[in-house]
């Protein structure tokens, strides 16, 4: 008796999701990175503190970009023309 396999379209999810998750991630990421930045700064280490100072903005930017994604998909769902 061979198996059957059902063949259908799935739908497509069109609108934005924000994985709250990875956002969270990030922002500790980012906190994380700039105590060591911080710190890396204080003590003179400028090795240390150029790259994580980098990884914080960028985590940081990553994060308000999500945001704003996010809330321009919220409000054009609630507008529509």
């Amino acid at each position: 008796m061979p198996y059957r396999v059902k063949h259908y379209v799935q739908p497509v999810n069109v609108g934005y999701s924000v994985s709250w998750e990875a956002v969270a991630i990030e922002l500790f990421i980012g906190a994380i990175c700039s105590v060591m930045a911080y710190f890396g700064w204080t003590t003179g280490v400028i090795l240390m503190a150029a790259p994580c100072a980098f990884v914080a903005f960028s985590c940081y930017v990553l994060v308000i970009a999500q945001i704003v994604l996010y809330l321009r998909e919220k409000q054009q769902s609630k507008d529509p023309k």
